[in-house]
């Protein structure tokens, strides 16, 4: 079960970063006309629901591998693969899904500009916070179930 839940959150993974970029192109584009289309508002809400279901798949997963894990807060804050499975991609996503969040009720409410800012510190943040198999000690491979 673990495995396909993996799958599906890795899978998320490269569905929201299209999404994402598809979006900063969207609102850089609808920032010189200054006004929202209705294709930004649909991929907008696409990437909010590809971003949220990431997210809780990933919270998922913290709570599954914290429970298989028997080492203090003090030893997990040491090993540098562990403190960043456990508390720097998950507060890096945290923070990426609370910008994609609040830059789809901007697309909203037509604060483009500001939305376009909002998806692109959250790509940013999001790119930062991927264990990309080239980062050492903490890299994995970018399709681990095939």
């Amino acid at each position: 079960m673990q495995s396909y839940i993996i799958f599906i959150h890795n899978l998320l993974r490269w569905v929201l970063l299209v999404y994402l970029i598809l979006i900063i192109y969207l609102t850089y584009k609808n920032q010189l006309v200054e006004k929202t289309s209705a294709t930004l508002i649909k991929a907008s809400k696409r990437l909010l629901i590809a971003t949220h279901l990431s997210f809780v798949l990933g919270i998922y997963l913290l709570i599954l591998r914290f429970d298989t894990i028997s080492t203090s807060m003090k030893a997990v804050m040491s090993n540098k693969s562990l403190r960043f499975l456990f508390i720097e991609h998950p507060i890096g996503m945290l923070v990426s899904v609370a910008l994609i969040t609040i830059g789809h009720i901007k697309v909203k409410k037509n604060k483009i500009k500001l939305a376009h800012k909002l998806f692109i510190i959250a790509l940013i943040i999001i790119l930062a916070c991927i264990p990309w198999p080239f980062r050492q000690e903490i890299g994995r491979p970018l399709f681990p179930q095939l």
